[in-house]
């Protein structure tokens, strides 16, 4: 038996090697004695008052006070740490590197008295606050302006915030994701960056739990190659996954950037735009998977509320938009502007004609399994002039949300669906536009095929008829001829056929789903 007053001095000794912490409450010592002594001991403590502390420093204790003094002559056995879920962080943290080391063993409170892994999450301390951080950086190499400056503050203002999730478009440069990986190797402590189409996706995400899944898939329709802005086809643009566990709940992370809206008036931007959203859409339909508790979307959309795409995501797939069903009534004033804010020093004068109230374009999305509830408690347009500078952050503004999740009281609860008729009005416009890309494409083809017609035509021009000085054009022009018509082959050959294919496969598959729905 080991009296309590050796208890108290092992807790005092421990405690000098803590920061912030001078003395523990009669309650906690009172708990720490009694496992120290074998008893089987059970802490009914209110939230805020310090449960977490006893199993938190008990190793430690248990190392001061000698661990021989915890075993009784002829009984092998060590004594064992419960733990309650879902202190997940202490159990893991601890349960592989000080209790191990120190020969204690350790069981979740849910095995040991039988109950599922859900019904004791429904039983812990919940609801659990999940607070997230999206933002395009803009940060091209040689075209940005201020870039490196720039990612400095970005790094340095998301280090000073408490997000647990933060995904940035736009990081181009790996040395620009290695410095704010190295900022926020403290508060968000797991990174990934994606890599798509030649010059990468330029999306990364920062984590303060654990990621212990990606994937990500490439969108078929990405634009023009010759098309240098906005370059979609050179970065690939796609929609990346990250697979989190948070307080114990498993929650999908997805990420993407879609083609750039900058000539909205041009059908085939938007049209490829569509056809990104229907695979982003499809993507999330069938990554999400019955074990996943909580889904969340988040990037540069490129895409308006009242567009085709936005429709899609909160129909299709009904996910539902933060700004929209946030329950904070501070921002009911404000219309949400990411983009071409008039404000933003970096915004192009031609994009306000176009935007003359600026664009909300950059969005969180969520929805949730039948077994929780999430509700979005705040979401807030952030992270835009920097402080003491005349510059913002980026020519995006950030958006930020906290949302919150509960286990659902009713498991067979039934989410609120979007009539068929809704989503199959979604889809015919779907299908509506991916029909005239395709007639655009033969059009366009046929363009191709006339200007190798026309180069070759020059070409033999040049070389049938006695024009003055002909040998010397030809021999300074034959290598940007050359490129420019095998350019005008490649496009009218491979990447035609490519395009189509992309094309059509979508098509048969919003018909799929029309004839079965």
């Amino acid at each position: 038996m080991i009296s309590k007053e050796i208890v108290a001095s092992a807790v005092d000794s421990v405690l000098k090697h803590i920061d912030g912490i001078n003395s523990i409450k009669e309650e906690q010592l009172s708990a720490i004695e009694a496992i120290c002594n074998r008893k089987d001991t059970v802490a009914f403590l209110l939230t805020g008052f310090g449960k977490s502390l006893i199993f938190q420093i008990l190793p430690l204790v248990i190392k001061e006070l000698g661990y021989g003094a915890l075993t009784q002559k002829n009984d092998v056995r060590s004594p064992r740490r419960p733990t309650v879920t879902p202190t997940y962080t202490a159990f893991y943290s601890q349960g592989q590197y000080r209790i191990t080391s120190l020969c204690l063993r350790q069981t979740r409170l849910s095995r040991a008295l039988g109950m599922s892994h859900h019904s004791a999450r429904m039983a812990a301390d919940l609801p659990v606050k999940l607070k997230l951080l999206t933002l395009n950086c803009w940060a091209i190499p040689f075209l940005s302006k201020l870039r490196k400056e720039r990612i400095r503050h970005i790094g340095e203002e998301i280090s000073t915030r408490d997000y647990d999730v933060v995904c940035l478009q736009e990081v181009w440069s790996s040395k620009d994701f290695k410095s704010l990986k190295d900022m926020l190797s403290d508060c968000l402590p797991y990174a990934y960056q994606f890599h798509s189409g030649v010059v990468g996706s330029a999306i990364c995400v920062f984590s303060k739990s654990p990621i212990t899944e990606m994937f990500y898939h490439k969108y078929s329709a990405n634009g023009l190659p010759h098309f240098w802005h906005p370059g979609e086809w050179l970065t690939g643009s796609m929609v990346g996954l990250c697979r989190i566990i948070h307080h114990g709940i498993k929650i999908n992370i997805y990420v993407t950037h879609l083609h750039e809206e900058t000539n909205a008036i041009k059908k085939y931007y938007y049209a490829h735009r569509l056809i990104q959203a229907y695979e982003l859409s499809q993507f999330i339909k069938f990554t999400t998977s019955e074990s996943s508790d909580v889904n969340v979307l988040m990037g540069d959309f490129n895409t308006e509320q009242h567009e085709g795409g936005y429709e899609l995501i909160c129909k299709l797939i009904e996910m539902n938009d933060s700004w929209i069903t946030q329950q904070s009534k501070a921002n009911e004033h404000s219309a949400g502007i990411t983009c071409v804010s008039p404000s933003n020093p970096f915004t192009i004068p031609d994009e306000l004609k176009m935007w003359p109230n600026g664009a909300r374009i950059d969005y969180i999305f969520y929805n949730s399994s039948q077994r929780y509830d999430v509700k979005c408690i705040e979401t807030n347009v952030t992270m835009t002039k920097v402080p003491g500078k005349d510059y913002s952050y980026s020519d995006h503004e950030g958006v930020a949300t906290t949302l919150e999740i509960m286990p659902t009281e009713n498991q067979e609860k039934q989410r609120t669906s979007n009539s068929q008729n809704e989503q199959n009005k979604v889809r015919e416009h779907v299908l509506r536009h991916i029909r005239s890309e395709l007639v655009e494409l033969k059009t366009r083809r046929l363009n191709w095929i006339f200007r190798i017609f026309l180069i070759l035509g020059v070409v033999f021009a040049f070389l049938l008829l006695d024009i003055p000085g002909a040998n010397i054009v030809m021999s300074i022009a034959i290598v940007p001829t050359s490129f420019l018509l095998w350019y005008c082959i490649f496009m009218a050959t491979l990447w035609w056929k490519s395009e189509e294919k992309s094309l059509r496969e979508n098509l048969n598959l919003v018909e799929l789903e029309l004839m079965n729905n």
